[in-house]
Parts: C-alpha cells; structure tokens; sequence
C-alpha cells in the first residue's frame, strides 16, 4: 500500500514497503525494507523496519514517506476500529515516525511509542509545509459510529490529536485539532504532496 525511496538510495539501493502479510489466521499490516539489485532486475527483502498493525478489508492506511528530518513516517488506519486511533499503545490509526533501520526516536512525542500523530481514520495522504508542520489528508466516515462524509484536511505538528473518532465534521473539542477543510459529501483523498517544482511557478508552495 505503499512505498518509499531511502534518502540516500542512489547509493545503497535500499526502498521501503507497506504491506499485508498473512500470519496464522490472521492479517497484520508490517513494513518491510527491500535493496535492490546492482543491475536493477531483481529486489530482495533485507529487514522487516515495523511489524504488528491490525490490518483489516477497509480503513488500511499506508503510506509512507522520508520527512525532512530524515525519519521514515507512516499511515496506518484504524483498522475498523475507531477506538484504537485513541490508543497510544496501537499503532493503528496514526501516523508513526521512525528511524530508517526501524527504531522509535528518542524525541518523538510519546516516549517509547512510535506514534507521533494521533486520533485519524485512514489517512492516505501527507506531506510537510516546513520541517515541523504536515499537512495530513484524513478519510471521513462511511456510516460507521453513525457517521458518514466530512474527509478532511488538517495541518498539524508531533503530538497532536486530530481527532477521530471523538470529534467529527467542524467540530471544535478540547484537545482535538479541527480540519482545515472538510468535505461535506465524500470525497476521501487518495494522496496529497505539496509542489515544490519550478516548472508551474504559481503551483509553488501548493
């Protein structure tokens, strides 16, 4: 469901894959870091970087992306269960940031736990505004907890609780980081990047 170059690729050939793997009977969502070949043919795992996420048909998450300060992030939904988008101790419905052999950085925002943003649904989109502010595409509901519509687009910094699935929509809570922008009908992103070419200078910074 995803995939990330290593920042120094062109000299260690090493990229990065979410995936769903089976394990005994059940599904786990787990990132996996592969090198590629010398003569770019072939691609053999080397190390599994995160293991463990409840994985599920719906609500996968997946994305993954080297910020600016070098650490490895990554999406996983909620997997059906918004409860645990609450749940420091899950790594589902996060955004986790980690190191490139795979370890949790001393300075992330919970000691000890991968997860640097908290509180989101299925998030499938994110990009940086600068090295400490993202902005995050987040996938509203369908139905579920009563609720449908309303995907949302947030800015947001380590730490934060963007809520779900205790606020919903606008909605403005104590403690919970309100989108940007919600879309009243659904209309879940399926990626987000800010430009930063220079081929359409007024799309610069978009």
């Amino acid at each position: 469901l995803g995939i990330a170059l290593h920042p120094r690729f062109d000299s260690n050939r090493l990229f990065y894959l979410f995936e769903t793997v089976t394990r005994g009977q059940r599904q786990v969502n787990r990132v996996e870091r592969w090198k590629l070949s010398p003569d770019g043919l072939k691609a053999a795992p080397e190390k599994v970087i995160f293991d463990g996420a409840a994985a599920a048909q719906f609500h996968d998450g997946g994305r993954l992306r080297f910020g600016p300060d070098g650490m490895l992030y990554v999406s996983i939904g909620d997997s059906g269960d918004p409860d645990l988008a609450q749940d420091p101790a899950s790594p589902n419905g996060k955004v986790l940031r980690l190191t490139a052999d795979g370890e949790v950085p001393a300075d992330n925002p919970i000691p000890s736990r991968a997860a640097f943003l908290l509180g989101l649904r299925n998030s499938q989109g994110f990009d940086w505004l600068d090295a400490r502010t993202m902005v995050v595409a987040d996938h509203g509901p369908s139905g579920d907890t009563g609720r449908s519509g309303h995907d949302e687009l947030n800015v947001a910094k380590g730490g934060d609780n963007l809520g779900w699935p205790k606020s919903y929509a606008c909605e403005m809570k104590p403690g919970l980081v309100s989108p940007r922008i919600t879309w009243v009908r659904a209309a879940p992103p399926g990626g987000l990047a800010i430009y930063r070419g220079t081929a359409i200078p007024e799309w610069t910074g978009s």
